[in-house]
C-alpha cells in the first residue's frame, strides 16, 4: 500500500508539473496582491497577454481582479527566451516559431494595439528573439496605444530583433503611451532600404512620452530613419534618458 501511495503521488507531481510547465491557466487567483494588475510568471503567461489587449483577463479569467476590473499585467520574475539555457537560441527553445521567434504582442492593425498596463517591476527579459525581415512592427510589443510600460530591462547576449519598418527592442510603434524606466541592450536589425524606422527602444512615438530610459544595444538598417532609442518621434517627449 505505501508503494502505492508513493507512486501515485509522484504521477501527481510529474502531472503538476507538465501543467505549470504550460502556463498557468487554472489560477484561482490571477491578481494576488489586488492591485489591479495580473500576475505574469512565465513566458507562456506572457505570450498570452495577446489574447487580452486590454489587460482584464488572462487565459480567459479574471478570477481575483478588484470589482472594477484588472487593466493590466506584472512581471512577477525575469524571464529568459533561452529557455534550456544551452547559450543558443534555436529550435530546442520555446518560441522558436520555425526560426521566426517570438510574435509580438499586438499589432497596427485598427483595435489591435496593446492598450493596457505592463509592469515589469524591475525585472529582466532576457534574449528576446525575433526574426521577420519581411515583416513590420517587430518588437517585444508590435503596437501600443493608450499602454503603460514600467520597470523592465531587455538585455541578453542573445538579445536580436530583425524586421522590416517600424522595428524596435520593446515597441515597434507606441502611440498615445507611456513609458517609464526601461532599457534595452540588445541588437535591432532592419533590412528594407525604403521608409525603414528602426530604433533601439522603439521604431517609432506618437504622443507618448518616454522618461528615464536608455539603450546600450546597436542598430542596423540600410538606409533612412535611424536612432540608438528612437527611430521617429511625433509630439513626443524623451526625458532623463
Amino acid at each position: 500500500m505505501e508503494r502505492f501511495i508513493a507512486q501515485s503521488l509522484s504521477i501527481i507531481c510529474l502531472v503538476l508539473v507538465s501543467l505549470f510547465a504550460r502556463g498557468e491557466s487554472g489560477r484561482l487567483d490571477y491578481d494576488l496582491d489586488n492591485n489591479g494588475l495580473i500576475e505574469i510568471n512565465d513566458l507562456a503567461d506572457l505570450n498570452e497577454m495577446r489574447n487580452s489587449l486590454d489587460g482584464t483577463s488572462l487565459y480567459g479569467s479574471s478570477e481575483g481582479c478588484p470589482e472594477s476590473g484588472c487593466v493590466g499585467f506584472e512581471l512577477t520574475s525575469d524571464l529568459d527566451f533561452d529557455t534550456n539555457g544551452d547559450g543558443r537560441i534555436n529550435e530546442e527553445d520555446d518560441f522558436w516559431n520555425d526560426g521566426e521567434g517570438w510574435v509580438p504582442v499586438g499589432s497596427n492593425m485598427t483595435g489591435n494595439q496593446f492598450a493596457a498596463v505592463f509592469n515589469g517591476n524591475g525585472h529582466l527579459i532576457r534574449n528576446l528573439f525575433i526574426h521577420r525581415p519581411r515583416l513590420d512592427h517587430q518588437a517585444l510589443f508590435g503596437a501600443t496605444d493608450s499602454a503603460v510600460i514600467t520597470g523592465v530591462g531587455l538585455t541578453g547576449p542573445l538579445m536580436q530583433v530583425t524586421g522590416d519598418t517600424y522595428s524596435g527592442g520593446l515597441v515597434g510603434s507606441a502611440r498615445n503611451s507611456e513609458i517609464t524606466g526601461v532599457f534595452g541592450t540588445g541588437k535591432v536589425r532592419s533590412y528594407d532600404a525604403i521608409n525603414v524606422l528602426a530604433g533601439g527602444l522603439a521604431g517609432e512615438l506618437d504622443n507618448t512620452q518616454v522618461t528615464l530610459a536608455f539603450t546600450a544595444g546597436e542598430v542596423t538598417v540600410d538606409d533612412w530613419y535611424t536612432g540608438g532609442m528612437v527611430s521617429v518621434s511625433r509630439n513626443s517627449t524623451i526625458s532623463l534618458s
